[in-house]
């Protein structure tokens, strides 16, 4: 591992670099192994007319979750995905039944009607609605090792931080996405993208309607972007920072 200098002449840009190659080395670490997350135990609650919150899996080995419209997806510590709640979207468009099978999955991210997961090996795999190509324009190959899902558009990022999107793109949400490598973190809202820079800068592109394209904010000091439905959030340093747990 990296000596990593933490005198107090670091400057901002060498903080940032070194957060850089960290998160890099970290998402890459997660697709080799799922046991790199901690199980546990689901809860569900509010509305029930589909089964999403009924037939919520039981046991204590999953590791992650994602939500859409009616229906949920789960992530276990095996690699395996399940998936419950509302299915029916349109003929051969279905977010439950059909969730893929085996094991090897690392990363789940589900939009308002469709999932996308993320293989060991990098591989992305869609299922569900598919009115926007969101599903059926996945790219194919490897090396990809973050994953997030928007209204009805995703995003995936490589391993050289270059980012690449498909689906809906009536606001700019596909073409709009900014080339380049050394991305770091990214989020999608419903009809939007924010990515943020290695010097914790952000850019975000697709619908502005309530300005949650126009309104991002300036300047770096960013860690983690996500978006809602007409807005986004993003988390910034503290004036001191720390690493924890090295």
């Amino acid at each position: 591992m990296t000596n990593i200098n933490t005198s107090k002449k670091m400057n901002r840009t060498t903080i940032f670099n070194a957060g850089m190659a960290l998160s890099l080395l970290l998402s890459a670490m997660v697709t080799l192994s799922s046991r790199a997350y901690a199980a546990g135990r689901l809860v569900s609650w509010g509305l029930d007319q589909w089964g999403q919150v009924s037939g919520t899996p039981a046991g204590n080995d999953l590791i992650a979750v994602s939500a859409g419209f009616g229906f949920s997806v789960a992530l276990r510590c095996d690699g395996t995905i399940v998936a419950w709640g509302y299915d029916d979207w349109a003929p051969g468009s279905h977010s439950v039944s059909a969730a893929p099978t085996g094991n090897g999955f690392v990363a789940i991210a589900s939009g308002s009607a469709h999932t996308l997961a993320l293989r060991s090996d990098g591989s992305l795999f869609s299922w569900g609605d598919d009115h926007r190509g969101q599903v059926s324009q996945t790219p194919a190959g490897t090396g990809y090792i973050a994953i997030a899902a928007g209204g009805t558009h995703s995003m995936a990022m490589r391993a050289d931080g270059s980012l690449v999107a498909w689906g809906e793109d009536q606001y700019g949400q596909v073409s709009g996405t900014p080339g380049g490598t050394g991305f770091i973190n990214f989020g999608c809202g419903d009809n939007h993208t924010i990515a943020m820079r290695p010097d914790g800068s952000l850019v975000a592109w697709g619908l502005d309607q309530e300005g949650q394209v126009s309104g991002t904010p300036t300047g770096p000091g960013f860690i983690a972007v996500d978006g809602g439905t007409y807005h986004s959030v993003a988390f910034a340093f503290r004036r001191k920072s720390y690493l924890v747990g090295f």
